[in-house]
């Protein structure tokens, strides 16, 4: 990727727990909009937070194995099963939030220390992706954000509607 572009990408990635916070700020932790779910197939947005906290970790590890290993193999991670084993149904709003923020600065800490000539790093998402570079792991980081702020705004938009009736 182009480094003007990465610079880009990399300051939208930074923001985006910012971002959902002020999507969300003023709603209380008490507020039952956290648990209103207009497409049973999607998350609520009490897991949706939970999901963007947790993955931090995946990002940030699929970078760290990027960087110090020779094409690793990146694990796949069972969405449903993790909201399950972390139980996201039951998470506090604001404590998770948080979560996201540090998550997010750690993994932002991690990307802006890594030399251009590393970008092109790769690891293997069998059988989806295949070979994945970082700069794809970044892009793709960031449209994992992207998708997840978008529902954010679904959800708040189809709850007030709901509630106005």
């Amino acid at each position: 990727m182009n480094p003007v572009i990465r610079t880009y990408v990399l300051k939208g990635a930074s923001a985006s727990p910012s971002v959902v916070g002020e999507l969300l700020n003023g709603v209380t932790d008490e507020d039952t909009v956290w648990d209103f779910r207009p497409d049973p197939e999607r998350f609520t947005l009490r897991e949706v937070i939970s999901h963007l906290a947790d993955w931090e970790e995946v990002w940030h590890g699929r970078a760290t194995l990027i960087l110090q290993e020779d094409s690793p193999v990146l694990a796949d991670v069972d969405e449903e099963q993790v909201a399950i084993d972390n139980n996201y149904a039951g998470a506090i709003p604001s404590a998770t939030i948080a979560r996201f923020n540090a998550g997010r600065s750690q993994v932002m800490n991690l990307l802006s220390a890594v030399p251009e000539e590393s970008w092109n790093r790769t690891g293997q998402r069998p059988p989806m992706i295949g070979t994945l570079s970082l700069d794809d792991l970044l892009c793709l980081m960031y449209g994992h954000d992207g998708y997840h702020t978008g529902q954010i705004v679904e959800w708040l938009r189809l709850a007030q509607e709901s509630a106005a009736g």
